[in-house]
C-alpha cells in the first residue's frame, strides 16, 4: 500500500486508482472462488 501511495503521479490519479480497484476486485473474486473450491473438496473428502 505504501508503494502504491509513493508511486502516485499528479495527472494519473484516476487511472492509477482505477487499476488499484480492478486489481483488488479481481483478487477478491479469485480468492473467494478458491476458498469455496477448497471447502467443497474437503467437504467431499470427509
Amino acid at each position: 500500500f505504501v508503494w502504491f501511495i509513493l508511486t502516485l503521479k499528479m495527472k494519473m490519479y484516476k487511472y492509477q486508482f482505477g487499476q488499484f480497484a480492478w486489481t483488488h476486485m479481481i483478487l477478491l473474486v479469485v480468492f473467494t472462488q478458491s476458498a469455496f473450491i477448497v471447502a467443497n473438496i474437503f467437504e467431499g473428502i470427509f
